[in-house]
Formats: structure tokens, sequence, C-alpha cells
């Protein structure tokens, strides 16, 4: 984006010279801009201060900031979706048979449940239902 010859802090000066009374053409000769311009400051920075300027470009920093963290964040959630999706008991079932994976958990548990629960824990390492050996004498 290219750089804009005013900093806010001026363009607020000008404004103030236009609530003084200052026409907009008058501004603009003087400033060397077209009165439009002006025009379309004041209809952006129209009645805002230098502090209250600097406070709206800090919110702005922040929301782009936050978007981007939120962008990151649904990617990654994505990401583990199609993971856990890869990884469902009833997906590693239909990859041991040739199957296309399961598009929902539903149909998963049906595909587990049709193939009884030993499947489900060859399936699932850490599965509730697998038997465990922690607490027993060898």
């Amino acid at each position: 984006m290219r750089k804009s010859r005013f900093s806010e802090t001026q363009i607020v000066s000008v404004l103030k010279e236009h609530d003084a009374g200052a026409s907009f053409v008058d501004l603009g000769r003087r400033h060397g801009v077209h009165p439009n311009t002006i025009a379309n400051w004041q209809s952006k920075y129209g009645g805002m201060e230098s502090s209250e300027l600097a406070r709206a470009r800090a919110i702005e920093d922040e929301n782009t900031r936050m978007r981007r963290i939120i962008a990151n964040l649904s990617l990654e959630n994505d990401a583990m979706k199609q993971l856990i999706k890869k990884k469902t008991p009833g997906a590693l079932l239909a990859k041991k048979r040739g199957e296309g994976p399961p598009r929902t958990w539903l149909e998963s548990a049906r595909r587990v449940s049709h193939h009884g629960l030993r499947a489900f824990r060859c399936a699932v390492p850490h599965s509730p239902h697998r038997r465990s050996t922690y607490g027993r004498a060898s």
C-alpha cells in the first residue's frame, strides 16, 4: 500500500483548520491536495483528536493480530480434525478392509460395533476397553 504524504496528526490539524472556518478549496491550495481529498479525510477522521487516532491505530493493530491468531488456530483445528478423522477406529477398520474412510463418527462407531469389540481393541491402542496390565501381579 502506498504511504500517505500526510501523517494522521497532520490530517487532523488540517481538519481543525476547516473547523475554524477555512473552506476545502483554500485548504487544498495551501496544503497541495485536492479539496475532495480533504472531504474524504473529514469523513474518515472528522471529530477525532490525536490521542484518539493513536488509540484507534492500536486497536486496529490488535485486531489484525487477533485475526492472524484466529486464522492459525482454525488451520490447526482443521488439521487436527483431519487427523482424528483418519485415526478413528472405523477408519482404521475400513482401511484394513479396503473401504473408504467413514464420513462421520457415527458411521465409524457402527463399523466398530458391527465387527465387535475385539476389532476396536486392535484398532485403538489407548482405548478405555483395552485390557490393562497396570496393578496386576505377573
